[in-house]
């Protein structure tokens, strides 16, 4: 019932069998896949954790409950379930890679490391415990080895769109962006209904383009993926699509639509839909928006140096550019200092008590163009003297284009990876982007420095301060995942230059 997507009608039943009595472990087990499978993420660990007090003895019970709380940022908890067992006789190998992605977590690399290692010694075509040693040496920015490990672990199991991801996003860092772009598509999934899946595919009639060129009379369909970012990132190929389609008609977020129109007049954007809108019937071939890279971006000579291509509304901008002028005798600075959680807690993000570095000139105004943020981040600053200011008339959530309009406004823009670190480069504003040294590091900023895990190697290189995709955007990395001190510091003295 649940394979056949009567999820909910299934927990019925075993819920029933539950109250009669029935007690196999694999009830329980099955109860959490579909809680977990529906979004229950509550539901899903107390069955665990029922289920294991009356089948303390059952590992899958314990790995499940292990990996809910890995999943849920709560590692050193998931240690807590998994280490009892590890000295046991019968101990399973899934519970060894499981302690070391638990681990990795919490920044226990070397323990990781031993786990995979061990696990391999035994069984050497573990699949988990290849991909996760690549992930390893992925942290470690050894990409090298990083690469050869994901290969063989997506040979022994090709339909594993985890893990083709994973080295999509690998050879991106490295600068491979051929291979990139050749495991790319993973992110829709290799199977039906793929739980690894990073983006929906969107099922459209029209085979899919391939970048020729096409007749006067055929309309070429870009549909929308993933996020406002990617929408952004991708839309810096519209112009080489255009080439190539002179009717083209592009799928995006409703919000985005105004932007788009006004800075790029000659396609047809219409708002993203679900199910679609009807127009794209007219369309003779379609394809994702992230297919443009595949086509358009092979290698980094391929990036235009074109300083912007997102028009924001002239009027609003100068609107907004005198209402800050009048607040400060320094510069206007755009600021956002958080980005939506990752799976494992969020690495892109940084505390804002942690800026004081960046408010030491107090002669400029400090704007706040961060997404949902937290008002205890704003009483913060006013105990703190900084001169942060909140704009209550720009709402991310309903006008895009208001908000393009306050990024173009500003001197410059200093922000996490997020959505406002694309739309600053998109518009050509002098951006500073903050990111982590490995973990959490996006695909989109590439890295480009490759070192070998070798005694007598170099120190690690700095990665690639440069953007390929936003010339405006200057790129500052963390030296070690979570140290944003140094960074801000960094950023403070890219306001002064």
């Amino acid at each position: 019932m649940h394979a056949g997507g009567q999820s909910r009608e299934a927990l019925t039943v075993l819920d029933d069998l539950r109250r009669r009595g029935g007690s196999i472990p694999q009830l329980w087990q099955l109860m959490a896949e579909i809680f977990e499978s529906l979004g229950m993420g509550q539901a899903t660990e107390q069955v665990l954790r029922e289920g294991l007090k009356l089948h303390a003895e059952d590992f899958l019970l314990s790995n499940m409950l292990a990996n809910h709380l890995y999943r849920t940022d709560r590692s050193a908890e998931g240690l807590a379930v998994i280490e009892p067992l590890l000295g046991l006789q019968d101990c399973p190998a899934e519970i060894t890679v499981t302690h070391g992605s638990l681990c990795r977590a919490v920044g226990r690399a070397e323990a990781a490391r031993q786990d995979y290692e061990k696990v391999l010694a035994g069984f050497p075509k573990n699949v988990p415990a290849i991909s996760n040693l690549a992930g390893l040496h992925l942290d470690d920015r050894d990409y090298t080895t990083a690469i050869r490990l994901f290969e063989q672990a997506l040979a022994l199991d090709p339909k594993n769109s985890h893990i083709a991801t994973q080295l999509s996003h690998a050879a991106f860092r490295a600068g491979d962006l051929q291979k990139g772009w050749r495991h790319y598509a993973a992110r829709f999934g290799l199977t039906e209904n793929d739980p690894h899946a990073i983006a929906v595919r969107r099922v459209f009639a029209q085979p899919l383009w391939q970048g020729q060129k096409l007749s006067s009379d055929q309309t070429l369909l870009l549909w929308a993926e993933q996020g406002i970012g990617e929408e952004i990132l991708y839309a810096s190929m519209l112009a080489e699509a255009q080439k190539l389609a002179l009717s083209l008609l592009v799928e995006c977020d409703v919000r985005l639509a105004p932007l788009f129109k006004r800075s790029f007049p000659e396609i047809t954007f219409i708002a993203r839909r679900m199910p679609p809108d009807e127009k794209p019937a007219q369309a003779s071939l379609s394809a994702p928006l992230g297919h443009l890279g595949t086509l358009f971006r092979n290698s980094f000579q391929d990036f235009p140096k074109q300083s912007s291509y997102l028009k924001a509304d002239p009027q609003k901008t100068a609107e907004y550019r005198a209402r800050y002028k009048a607040m400060t005798s320094g510069l206007v600075i755009g600021l956002s200092w958080r980005s939506k959680p990752l799976r494992q807690g969020d690495p892109k993000s940084s505390k804002l008590a942690g800026w004081a570095p960046v408010f030491e000139n107090g002669k400029n105004l400090f704007v706040s163009l961060q997404y949902d943020a937290p008002a205890d981040d704003f009483a913060f600053a006013k105990s703190r003297g900084w001169k942060l200011f909140e704009d209550l008339g720009v709402d991310q959530k309903t006008s895009l284009d208001d908000f393009a309009a306050q990024v173009a406004a500003m001197d410059a823009v200093i922000t996490v990876s997020n959505t406002t670190a694309h739309m600053a480069g998109a518009l050509g504003v002098k951006t500073a982007v903050l990111l982590p040294a490995s973990r959490g590091l996006m695909w989109h900023w590439f890295d480009a420095c490759e070192r070998l895990r070798e005694p007598q190697s170099e120190p690690q290189q700095k990665g690639r301060e440069d953007c390929p995709w936003y010339p405006s955007v200057t790129l500052l990395r963390q030296e070690k995942d979570g140290d944003w001190e140094s960074v801000l510091h960094r950023a403070q003295k890219f306001i002064q230059d």
